[in-house]
């Protein structure tokens, strides 16, 4: 795998476990998990296509 590649990836976990704890406080534990889980679902998607991680990672903040 790409360093630059796995770098942002890191880096980007580590911005959504900073949004998902803030997000935990405020919404329900359901719709956490929900955002949760379809991250990682973009996640494993952007391995393959880092333009398309981008533009769904956005959308779904």
């Amino acid at each position: 795998m790409n360093n630059k590649l796995l770098f942002f990836s890191l880096f980007f976990i580590k911005l959504f476990f900073f949004k998902f704890f803030k997000i935990l406080k405020d919404f329900s534990f359901f719709n956490c998990f929900v955002k949760f889980l379809s991250f990682f679902f973009y996640l494993y998607y952007s391995f393959f296509n880092l333009k398309f991680f981008f533009l769904v990672f956005f959308f779904s903040i």
